[in-house]
């Protein structure tokens, strides 16, 4: 099983020059994050002491920018896993996800996938998939949300990434 560390503020200029981070964003065509109905896309980018080693991306129809951030982060926790990576950080501008997967997603288990009010998490299916991806691996990860559209270069990046999936 994944250990898991939240880190709730990174910096704009953070330093990437020791370690792996796997930096991911969401997007779609609204601002909306529950109206479905347009294309998303999501983007992957990860460095290693600073240097860019691998790109992804992916899109998809009929969706949400919340579900596009959660499918980024499954993909960079996919890469982990496939990749046997140890010992890495995932950094997103995502609070709902970075604080589902360190704060809530426990509890939403312990619960059998309802919230807090007794409904249903939404997007179970992604959540699940997450789960499944954080308990098939030994790996630290230090979850880390920067804000979004700062200046930061890794989210930057990925912004790039989600946006021409949505564009094509």
């Amino acid at each position: 099983m994944i250990t898991r560390n939240q880190i709730m503020q990174g910096k704009a200029d953070m330093d990437i020059s020791n370690g792996i981070f796997i930096f991911s964003d969401g997007a779609v065509r609204t601002d909306s994050t529950v109206e479905k109905g347009f294309r998303g896309g999501f983007g992957v980018a990860l460095y290693f002491n600073g240097v860019e080693q691998m790109v992804y991306s992916g899109a998809s129809s009929n969706t949400t920018v919340s579900r596009m951030e959660m499918t980024g982060v499954l993909a960079a926790l996919k890469i982990v896993n496939k990749n046997k990576i140890m010992n890495a950080s995932i950094v997103s501008d995502s609070q709902l996800v970075i604080r589902g997967i360190t704060e809530w997603m426990d509890g939403w288990k312990r619960k059998n996938w309802t919230k807090f009010d007794k409904t249903p998490v939404e997007n179970i299916d992604i959540w699940q998939q997450i789960d499944a991806e954080l308990n098939a691996s030994d790996a630290y990860i230090n979850f880390i949300w920067v804000k979004g559209n700062n200046g930061n270069f890794g989210t930057e990046r990925v912004d790039f990434l989600a946006g021409g999936e949505v564009d094509r």
